[in-house]
């Protein structure tokens, strides 16, 4: 069985564990944050690969649930199309492969009317990094 690391009293938070406090801080002051349209990134980026393809798929259920009964996450200009990328990269039944002009084959996902590279937002989702429809070879 792999020994559990555990992290003393005393280290210094992360960034990202930094913006989880404030964020749940605000949140439950109710004050709008910045962090509506970080957060997703910030799931993406440290804990993507640690969940499961249900504790994926289950967390895009609760966003796109949320969607469902409020129209709207936070502001839906700024925040709205970053949870919209974040549920559709969660869900890999939403993947799909892509071939471009150059013959490689690239697994994506399409949101907001654009098609992401998976692995590219998986490394960098705080950029928006998508490929344009003329990189796409017709089939």
């Amino acid at each position: 069985m792999p020994t559990q690391k555990t992290v003393p009293l005393s280290a210094p938070v992360q960034d990202y564990e930094w913006t989880l406090i404030w964020a749940s801080l605000r949140y439950f002051c109710g004050a709008q944050t910045i962090a509506s349209a970080t957060f997703p990134a910030m799931i993406i980026k440290h804990f993507y690969h640690r969940l499961s393809p249900d504790q994926r798929r289950s967390l895009a259920i609760e966003v796109e649930d949320c969607f469902r009964r409020h129209g709207s996450i936070a502001h839906p200009q700024i925040d709205q199309p970053t949870w919209r990328k974040f549920t559709t990269a969660m869900d890999s039944r939403q993947h799909f492969e892509v071939k471009l002009m150059n013959g490689q084959a690239v697994k994506a996902f399409r949101a907001n009317g654009k098609i992401y590279p998976l692995e590219k937002y998986l490394q960098e989702p705080y950029q928006e990094i998508y490929i344009p429809e003329t990189s796409i070879a017709n089939e």
